[in-house]
């Protein structure tokens, strides 16, 4: 399931393995010059047993690195 958000959480029917579009992670704005978030594609990578957040992976000018994200309303 490939998902298109520009939100700050995850889709409720999020399910490990699902490419998610449009996130903006913290992360990135450290990254050269960067002083602004910037919509990027993330993998889901763990989801919290008790789907209370998400952790996406996202590939960086410097390598991976990964983020978490709450789950919709309705997780």
């Amino acid at each position: 399931m490939s998902v298109s958000r520009k939100r700050d959480y995850l889709p409720a029917d999020i399910r490990l393995g699902d490419i998610v579009k449009g996130m903006e992670p913290m992360s990135a704005m450290y990254e050269g010059d960067k002083s602004e978030r910037a919509p990027m594609v993330g993998k889901v990578v763990y989801i919290h047993p008790e789907r209370r957040f998400g952790i996406l992976e996202f590939e960086g000018k410097n390598g991976r690195f990964r983020e978490s994200w709450a789950l919709g309303v309705g997780a």
